[in-house]
């Protein structure tokens, strides 16, 4: 009686998790996250190459961070709509309330310290591990060492990672170039997604 149960509560969390994963899919949730993700570190970079390189994520870098939040919470939000999933709550607009009220309580200035792609990197830790999407967390939290790694020059040298203009430059270009790496992954996982969602209607 109780394997029987318990082969019964198995079969229950795996329709329920079946049923989650087409609802994701439908969603386009990891490639979503992802193109926006990868749109915000790019021009972060390409921002810091546009600035000469002079500091590889100034703070004005920061207002990407919010930007890219509340656009995924409206593009993800219009997709939920579409897709018939209504009142699915994930946080979305929670972190994006977050990170545009934190630009009156020192985003700015803490983002020329930690780095704009440290803090992007954060926020889509939060949603992809909320979303329990694994592509989505796995490059988050790449993100957050990578922004670490290019951040402002305090973090850099605690670390002990030069601050001269040949380390500001590189970490500007390989920034940029992490940006289209997210990009490329987001592309792959759109389509992918779209092939699930025709086998889905099949």
């Amino acid at each position: 009686m109780i394997d029987s149960s318990a082969s019964v509560n198995a079969s229950t969390l795996a329709a329920v998790e079946r049923l989650a994963s087409s609802v994701r899919v439908r969603r386009r949730v990891a490639s979503t996250n992802l193109l926006v993700f990868g749109a915000g570190i790019l021009a972060v970079g390409v921002g810091g190459i546009l600035d000469d390189a002079t500091a590889p994520q100034s703070g004005d870098s920061a207002l990407v961070v919010p930007l890219a939040l509340c656009l995924v919470w409206v593009v993800t939000s219009i997709r939920a709509h579409r897709s018939g999933v209504h009142g699915y709550r994930v946080g979305y607009a929670a972190v994006a309330g977050v990170s545009v009220v934190s630009l009156l309580f020192g985003l700015v200035p803490f983002s020329a310290v930690v780095g704009s792609v440290t803090l992007l990197g954060v926020g889509f830790l939060i949603l992809g591990w909320r979303e329990r999407s694994r592509p989505v967390w796995i490059t988050a939290a790449v993100g957050i060492v990578i922004g670490s790694l290019t951040a402002g020059q305090s973090l850099r040298q605690a670390m002990g990672i030069a601050d001269d203009s040949a380390s500001n430059m590189l970490s500007t270009f390989f920034t940029a170039a992490f940006g289209v790496v997210v990009l490329a992954v987001g592309a792959w996982m759109f389509l992918a997604e779209s092939r699930e969602v025709k086998n889905l209607v099949g």
